[in-house]
């Protein structure tokens, strides 16, 4: 009897391993696409672009030079951010 207990004790505990692991890889998974994802907006910006900060400002991209993008926020108010700061691309 103490052989049995025993058995489904390893085996619970290897389960529960395997369930660990198979969260921790779907999660990197994930955060993997998101990155390759955000890296593939970030270098295909074009003037014009309507796009959200990582800081939740909206505005439309009036130039991109180098790693620099210059967003038009308001009538004469531009900001310039790092391409990286660009979280979202707006559809229209």
């Amino acid at each position: 009897m103490a052989t049995g207990a025993t058995s489904s004790g390893q085996l619970l505990y290897v389960l529960l391993i395997l369930i660990v692991g198979g969260m921790m890889a779907f999660t990197l998974l994930q955060r993997r696409q998101a990155q390759r994802q955000r890296a593939a907006l970030q270098s295909s910006l074009q003037p014009g672009d309507r796009v959200v900060t990582l800081g939740g400002i909206v505005g439309r991209v009036a130039s991109v030079e180098g790693d620099r993008v210059r967003v038009v926020v308001a009538d004469g108010v531009e900001l310039e951010l790092v391409r990286w700061g660009i979280g979202q691309r707006l559809d229209g």
